[in-house]
């Protein structure tokens, strides 16, 4: 499973917006996880779980959403759920008690997650930046760490402050408006209306940039989107 990973975020601007709630359960009991952490990834809301296991959570900005949960004793949940305007979305997330303090489980589960990076860092069919390779990058926002990937475009939104899309230089297809919007995953998961100044540098364990479809490894392509490149970020 995936594991995320949530800071504090600045505000995002007022827009469209629905609703969650939902119930965190033990995986092999089924029994009510009360004291349970609820994160929106790329959002400042939070909630936590109460002694029915349950949580609610308004004004979530819509488009698609990273849903974790974390408590200490268990090893993190994650969902994900595109939401339109006006939305109550029900969730359920299902968390698995571990053997280790989450500390270490986190240790382990980002060491997991990056053997993948780490192995096609070796074929070199694409740009790669590990932890020290993003915190040496110039500037403090990730949109200004991402500038030095080959064939990577900074798309700044004229509507929304601090908003940034990603774009191939070299993706011949799937243009808008003259720009070939990229694809993005966090942690494996693609996400969409996101803002990669939403994720703050020091959160980020590893980023894979393909410019372009001949560079994407198998297991991603045909993904939307990936005809105009593909950007992976990796949370530690």
């Amino acid at each position: 499973m995936a594991l995320g990973v949530a800071l504090p975020f600045a505000l995002p601007a007022q827009g469209p917006a629905g609703r969650l709630s939902g119930v965190v359960r033990d995986t092999e009991t089924s029994a009510p996880v009360a004291g349970a952490t609820v994160l929106v990834l790329g959002t400042p809301l939070a909630a936590e779980s109460d002694s029915a296991g349950r949580f609610t959570l308004s004004m979530v900005p819509t488009g698609t959403r990273i849903v974790v949960s974390r408590k200490i004793g268990y090893s993190p949940a994650m969902v994900t759920l595109r939401l339109s305007e006006g939305d109550s979305a029900a969730v359920f997330l299902y968390m698995r008690q571990a053997p280790q303090m989450l500390p270490t489980a986190s240790v382990v589960e980002a060491e997991r997650l990056l053997e993948p990076f780490r192995e096609r860092r070796r074929f070199g069919h694409g740009a790669f930046m590990d932890y020290d390779e993003v915190q040496r990058a110039p500037g403090s926002r990730m949109s200004e760490k991402l500038r030095s990937l080959p064939g990577l475009q900074i798309i700044y939104s004229r509507t929304r402050s601090n908003s940034v899309t990603i774009a191939s230089t070299r993706g011949p297809d799937g243009m808008r408006n003259g720009v070939c919007y990229s694809a993005t995953m966090i942690n494996g998961v693609q996400v969409f209306d996101m803002s990669v100044n939403d994720i703050q540098p020091n959160t980020v364990a590893a980023i894979e940039w393909y410019a372009g479809p001949a560079q994407i490894p198998a297991q991603f392509n045909g993904k939307p989107g990936t005809n105009c490149g593909l950007l992976i970020i990796w949370l530690r």
